[in-house]
């Protein structure tokens, strides 16, 4: 019996895309849950576990262990279907279903339908005022995750309740909406909280599915990518569709207890394995979907669409049991292209096949370039030849030429041509350039044609564009004479402009050595100034100086100077060629210099160091005034604007003693990284590279699975934090990418340290020295016995990385896996007021990259405002708007290896 149609798998059989990068994510965020649980009692915390929302709370506590790879090939087995809220993916010939049915079950929550899920109504009440004031969110926006930890660190004193709705709101944002930590969550949702019977009997399954499902519709998982919303639910999927793959690597619970707990709550989950894609194709036991009556099996949504094609799977299933699913129920075919990486197809590229066309085709210029050393290895004939040999041994009279200026002679000169010198049958087609002649130039070629006359009007002169194949006419419109009407036996001839004389360079040097097609480097001669007949101007048209001077076309005498640097290239049938010798070439200054080389002097003169405490440029910095007037938040009380308000962004920046954010740190080390880039010899050292806070607040974060990690025989194989391998091979920061790699091209590593956003400090990483300085403006900060801890994970993961990703032994050995050493400096270390520790760090930073030593004047803590201002200018004026956009390597920071 025909099956109907079925969906077509969305990327073909065998190219499904690899995995680049873990799958970033946001849920599951250690520092929410510390400091939730830091903020209620143990009698709340237990009550918040077992509220309705609080499965997301247990599983937190169990320790699951997320397996990125797992996820990310189901995501390449899914089929193609227009439904929004469901996913099929084939494993083998059996397809599997994760819909609303399929998360309601794995999750316990509700997730009945109502109308206006997104947008309930609520109305604003002066309680609700005063609890988002309470947390500092503004009224017309929900709360970000930071902003909820922030809150939970000062509710010590906040009433029952209102420590309740928070404590729901962490569950909110961490879990259900799962957005980076910056990003504010929908406000209809989250004013919910204000009623907190209505909070907890609210269907935030169903909101939960909704938000996963619309991060992962239309995904490119070609690359790195970020999930939003609970993404582990998927990975529990996979586990309970495939019970055998749940059983050998999700770490099954034992759990005796009545009822059993929902299957979210039954697995420990595992890193997984290397091979995981062949683990989920070897699987013979699933389970298609979560059975239930044939009317119940598609959930009803506001915005879905109908698909008949994925609709007829679950009905095949129903209506033809017991069915058997096979490979030819597919096709195997996906409607999205292969996908190649960037790498294969760089080598793809290294390799350029020049096909053959036809010889009328017009081909375009970068291919004639390409084709016309192969045009010129062509054998010629013979007699073409000899003759021409014949030509160039024949003495030519020198004669004092003026400058040429145009290649169409009139009637009357051309009468006064002499008519017995015999043109060479081995050019077709012959032409002189319109420029007027360069010192450079070596040598010259001219026509060899009867010239043809002109219009009264001068037209401007016109660059013939090479093709290898026959002239393009020239766009000038001309009168043909009589003359040129004859039929001629001689070949036609071709002219090839200057801009791609270094390209016919290269026949010239070929063709002596590769004499395999008969070819000899005889038969490459270039011409001399000898060749070149004198033209004189008259009445702006030119003429031929002299009527008994015969032009030459072949010349074996390189030493005569030559005034014109055009050069003759012969057509295809025609394969000798005769062109002109390299000129001389001028030699330029490079970005990094000042002067261009000259010989007298024997050196370059190079950019010395600039002064990184510049005086205050007063016109940049009301230019900088006059466009943030611009901003619609401009009048916008300060604790009403947008984080993304370029307001309220530089008002951070130049306020005195106000705390800088990541996105200002992130913003002065792109501008030393941009001027490093633009010019090193501004710096002490070629051989440096600038992090911004995404590598010290990663390595900080996820040191504890570092440490948690057992390592093999060879000490290797531990967990590295996410984005260690790009940080190491410079790929990262991508703003500015160095591309070099830690070891080989690195020696030094500056970096801003967040501790605990409450203070900043700068360190500086020595490879060769395996040492680590760390700067702090306010060694009153900490005490002296927690820098241990805080420099623990740069001292043993540094080290760990250069000997994990070198790649040969004798590398490895040379790094080595002992412990770097720090110190804390504080002699000669300008201190700062609170709130300025982080201009102090930027500025520790550059002078050192710089070799600038730390003054005490230029330090003071009177001229904070004034280095402020004078980074507010420069990040103004050097990264434009750059800095007002998110760090788009921030997704990369959350998730882990696998």
């Amino acid at each position: 019996m025909d099956i109907p149609e079925l969906p077509r798998r969305l990327y073909t059989l065998g190219e499904e895309p690899e995995p680049q990068h873990s799958i970033s994510y946001h849920s599951d965020n250690n520092r929410l849950h510390a400091a939730l649980k830091g903020a209620l009692t143990e009698k709340e915390f237990e009550e918040l576990k077992e509220s309705r929302l609080g499965v997301f709370i247990k599983f937190k506590e169990q320790g699951f262990g997320w397996a990125s790879r797992l996820v990310h090939h189901m995501l390449c087995l899914k089929l193609d279907i227009k439904k929004k809220y469901e996913m099929w993916c084939l494993v083998g010939p059996e397809p599997l279903r994760f819909s609303l049915l399929e998360f309601e079950m794995i999750t316990g929550l509700n997730c009945e339908y109502i109308e206006d899920l997104d947008t309930p109504k609520c109305d604003v009440t002066p309680e609700m005022v005063s609890f988002w004031g309470m947390m500092g969110v503004h009224l017309e926006a929900g709360p970000t995750t930071d902003q909820i930890i922030d809150a939970l660190k000062r509710c010590g004193d906040w009433s029952t309740e209102d420590r309740k709705r928070l404590a729901y709101l962490s569950i909110f944002t961490g879990f259900i909406e799962g957005r980076k930590f910056s990003t504010a969550t929908r406000a209809t949702l989250a004013r919910l909280v204000m009623d907190l019977e209505r909070f907890e009997n609210y269907p935030w399954g169903r909101v939960s599915f909704k938000v996963l499902m619309d991060s992962l519709w239309n995904k490119e998982i070609t690359g790195c990518y970020t999930v939003d919303g609970f993404i582990q639910v998927l990975q529990v999927w996979a586990y309970t569709a495939l019970p055998g793959m749940g059983a050998s690597i999700g770490s099954p619970r034992l759990n005796s207890s009545l009822p059993p707990p929902p299957p979210i709550l039954a697995y420990d989950g595992s890193r997984g394995r290397r091979f995981m894609k062949a683990a989920i194709l070897s699987q013979t036991r699933v389970i298609n979907f979560v059975e239930k009556d044939i009317s119940e099996m598609w959930p009803k949504w506001d915005s879905e669409v109908e698909d008949v094609p994925a609709e007829n799977i679950i009905k095949v299933m129903y209506d033809r049991r017991p069915w058997k699913w096979t490979m030819d129920c597919w096709e195997v075919t996906g409607t999205k292209t292969k996908f190649v990486t960037p790498s294969k197809r760089a080598k793809e590229m290294v390799v350029v096949e020049v096909e053959e066309e036809e010889e009328d085709n017009q081909r375009p210029r970068k291919k004639a370039r390409k084709e016309a050393p192969k045009e010129a290895r062509k054998e010629a004939p013979k007699e073409a030849r000899e003759e021409a040999r014949e030509e160039a041994r024949e003495p030519t009279p020198q004669k004092d030429q003026p400058t040429l200026q145009t290649n169409h002679p009139t009637p009357q000169t051309r009468q006064r041509t002499p008519q017995k010198a015999k043109p060479t049958p081995q050019a077709k087609e012959t032409g002189v350039s319109n420029k007027q002649p360069t010192p450079q130039a070596k040598e010259t070629g001219v026509s060899n044609k009867q010239p043809t006359p002109t219009p009264q009007t001068q037209p401007t002169p016109q660059k013939a564009k090479p093709t290898p194949q026959k002239a393009k006419p020239t766009p000038q419109k001309k009168q043909p004479s009589p003359q040129t009407k004859q039929p001629s036996p001689l070949p036609k001839e071709r002219l090839l402009p200057e801009d791609t004389a270094d390209e016919a360079i290269s026949v010239y040097k070929i063709l002596p050595e590769d004499k395999a097609d008969g070819v000899t480097s005889k038969e490459i001669v270039p011409l001399t100034s000898t060749d070149q007949p004198s033209f004189a101007s008259n009445d702006q048209q030119p003429s031929f100086a002299s009527n008994d001077q015969q032009p030459s076309f072949a010349s074996t005498d390189p030493s005569v100077p030559v005034s014109e640097p055009s050069l003759v290239v012969l057509d295809k049938t025609a394969p000798t060629a005769s062109v002109r010798a390299r000129s001389e070439r001028t030699k330029k200054p490079a970005p990094t210099q000042i002067s261009p080389y000259t010989a007298e002097r024997k050196k370059l003169l190079r950019v010395g160091k600039y002064n990184p405490f510049p005086s205050l440029n007063s016109r940049k910095l009301k230019e900088l005034a006059d466009w943030l007037k611009t901003d619609p938040d401009y009048y916008t009380k300060l604790e009403d604007k947008p984080r993304t308000s370029p307001t309220w962004w530089y008002h951070k920046l130049r306020t005195p003693k106000a705390w800088l954010e990541d996105v200002h740190m992130d913003a002065w080390m792109n501008v030393l990284r941009q001027r490093y880039q633009e010019n090193p010899q501004a710096f002490r050292s070629e051989r440096m590279c600038f992090l911004d806070h995404n590598f010290s607040h990663s390595w900080r974060d996820q040191y504890l699975f570092f440490k948690a990690s057992a390592p093999d025989h060879k000490g290797l194989g531990r967990m590295l934090p996410s984005g260690a391998s790009l940080f190491y091979d410079g790929s990262m920061p991508s703003f500015c990418q160095s591309n070099k790699k830690w070891g080989e091209d690195i020696d030094d590593i500056y970096a801003p340290v967040n501790l605990n956003n409450k203070h900043w400090v700068a360190i500086w990483i020595s490879i060769p020295k395996r040492h680590i300085v760390v700067w702090d403006s306010i060694p009153s900060s900490s005490v002296p016995e927690a820098w241990d801890e805080i420099m623990e994970p740069f001292l043993e993961m540094v080290p760990y990385m250069l000997v994990e990703c070198a790649a040969t032994e004798e590398e490895r050995g040379k790094y080595g896996l002992e412990r770097y050493t720090y110190e804390r400096l504080l002699k000669d270390v300008p201190t700062a007021n609170n709130g300025d520790c982080g201009v102090y760090a930027l500025k520790y930073i550059e002078c050192h990259a710089l070799g600038v030593p730390f003054s005490a004047k230029d330090f003071a803590r009177s001229n904070a405002k004034t280095m402020r201002d004078n980074m507010a200018v420069v990040i103004w004026t050097e990264l434009v708007d750059q800095h007002l956009k998110n760090n788009e390597d921030g997704g990369m920071f959350v998730g882990m290896y696998d």
